[in-house]
């Protein structure tokens, strides 16, 4: 196990010369170590592989002495956590100065990842890194081994279908943190790419921050959430997005991307399109507002909010009100694998729209801009006997016909199979393609 030590001095100033560490617990010296890797006088790295006795002290142990120097003098400083190291990643500040201790990177091989999607699909992958710092895809990617391997990003692993195993790397984003930042009656939130991004709106309403309250109970991490430019209950990410970070895996190097530059469409950017599997997003910061603007576009929400007597609603009563909707529509994956919504709802011009109402006059539509027309595909689905149907270990969800559920054992070409026949009934009787929204990996 390696464990590093990364110091961020505002108070000392750094040269390249050899550190080292001493770990002391009740008077006993665990380690003491020399290094020499500075990789920048201000951001001083420390690579330490620890013996074992001291790999379990930084498990367990809630209060330790850690003594720093390097060696033309003898201490530089002494302090003491009273804080239990949780890896693989944990901070701490004394003194004006910023300290990190995280593991480093450990690649594994022949992993499960049915733990790791939603689907619960027993794919495995040939590697497999978990990352918690942005700094650490720097690390990775500057070995040529990975650089030009075939690899997968994931984060939650909510929004993929796995259908064969993964020959290549799974890099496994983790990076979290979660800050806010207010500017009069505006406000700038910042989360990394790993934290689940239910967690980011509950940040966020309890604090009294309107603008994602609609978002409420997606599943998934914020990472993937420009991605895939995730909407629901009349409000999209390019709402309220301001920026997010990436990382540029051609270059090493950081970019940081507007909301012009993410060319944000439906369920749809430029990192599905141009920038695909060419950048890894490690942050986003989203411009939220202490002036509520609710959004009751839906019908729903109006609905159930007229149920619970609320004519006054919060932001907290339409997140309740929200995640209410989608648990009596959708499966909990801890129980019942699945990815959400499966189909994306499908746009088509007013010609078409003409033709088909003439039809099927109580299709369900909505407008989405000039000259287009949404289509509820869950409805379509569910015209075509769809609806609650079991196909193997497979099948629709029984109150939500947009879900393709995995009932248990199921494979990812069964899950794949039946998708396939989901749009060729649909198709067949509307003269409507149903496109996937779920990423098919494999």
């Amino acid at each position: 196990m390696y464990w590093e030590l990364s110091i961020n001095s505002g108070a000392w100033k750094f040269n390249e010369l050899a550190f080292w560490v001493d770990a002391v617990v009740s008077g006993t010296l665990l380690l003491s170590a020399f290094f020499i890797e500075v990789l920048h006088p201000a951001n001083v790295i420390i690579k330490v592989r620890p013996i074992s006795e001291l790999a379990e002290f930084f498990m367990r142990t809630r209060v330790y002495f850690v003594k720093i120097g390097y060696s033309e003098k003898p201490v530089k400083f002494l302090f003491k956590l009273n804080s239990e190291i949780r890896p693989p990643y944990h901070k701490f500040e004394i003194e004006h100065s910023k300290f990190e201790i995280r593991t480093m990177l450990q690649i594994q091989e022949n992993v499960s990842l049915k733990n790791f999607n939603t689907f619960g699909i027993d794919a495995s992958a040939r590697y497999f890194v978990e990352v918690a710092h942005e700094d650490d895809l720097a690390e990775l990617f500057m070995d040529p081994q990975w650089m030009h391997m075939k690899r997968l990003v994931m984060g939650g692993g909510s929004n993929m279908l796995l259908v064969n195993d993964f020959d290549g790397l799974v890099i496994r984003i983790n990076i979290r943190g979660i800050e806010h930042r207010l500017n009069h009656n505006d406000v700038f939130v910042e989360a990394g790419a790993g934290e689940v991004w239910n967690d980011l709106v509950n940040y966020c309403v309890d604090r009294g921050y309107a603008g994602i309250e609609n978002l409420s109970l997606i599943p998934g991490s914020v990472g993937a959430s420009p991605v895939q430019n995730i909407g629901a209950y009349g409000v999209e990410l390019q709402d309220v997005f301001k920026s997010c970070k990436a990382f540029e895996i051609a270059t090493c190097q950081l970019k940081t991307f507007s909301k012009e530059d993410c060319k944000f469409g439906y369920r749809d950017s430029i990192f599905k399109n141009e920038y695909k599997a060419q950048y890894i997003i490690v942050s986003l910061k989203l411009q939220l507002s202490l002036i509520p603007n609710i959004n009751l576009k839906y019908g729903a929400i109006e609905q159930e909010l007229a149920n619970r007597n609320i004519t006054n609603p919060t932001i907290k009563d339409v997140s309740r009100v929200v995640s209410h909707i989608r648990v009596s529509k959708l499966p909990d994956p801890s129980t019942i694998g699945n990815a959400g919504s499966f189909f994306k709802n499908p746009i088509i011009g007013t010609a078409q729209f003409a033709q088909l109402i003439a039809n099927f006059p109580n299709v369900v539509h909505y407008p989405a801009g000039d000259g287009l027309v949404k289509l509820a595909a869950g409805w379509l689905i569910e015209q075509c006997g769809w609806k609650g149907k079991v196909v193997g270990n497979t099948g629709t969800w029984k109150n939500q016909s947009l879900v393709l559920v995995n009932h248990g054992g199921a494979t990812g070409e069964e899950v794949y199979s039946l998708s396939s026949q989901i749009i060729d009934t649909v198709y067949s009787k509307f003269g409507v393609l149903l496109e996937r929204e779920v990423n098919i990996i494999g």
